[in-house]
């Protein structure tokens, strides 16, 4: 966020710390706390995707629950808008260390 010249509005950036233990932290932005927070306060409040409940009801899917992270900070919104939206799009970020790039690997 800091190439962005877009410190935390509150709570805190990523640290090193959190890819090297494998926590399961996110920032959100902005757009997120008011769209999907009414503007409550994010920090220490927990989310998780739920594509997991559209694959539960497809035979032989996985649907085992994905995990949930915890929001660490809130940043100002970054130009992320949803097509045709001129409003800022709500957006979720990920800590990415040197091997976020890699190639995935399938079984």
């Amino acid at each position: 966020f800091a190439v962005f010249g877009a410190p935390p509005a509150a709570g805190r950036a990523f640290h090193s710390g959190d890819r090297a233990r494998g926590a399961r932290v996110v920032v959100v932005n902005q757009a997120f706390v008011t769209a999907i927070l009414a503007g409550r306060s994010p920090i220490g409040r927990r989310v998780r995707y739920t594509a997991y409940e559209e694959r539960a009801h497809r035979p032989g899917a996985d649907a085992a629950p994905e995990p949930w992270y915890e929001i660490v900070g809130v940043v100002p919104d970054l130009g992320v808008k949803a097509a045709g939206d001129p409003r800022a799009a709500a957006a979720v970020y990920h800590p990415a260390g040197p091997d976020a790039a890699a190639p995935v690997q399938l079984a």
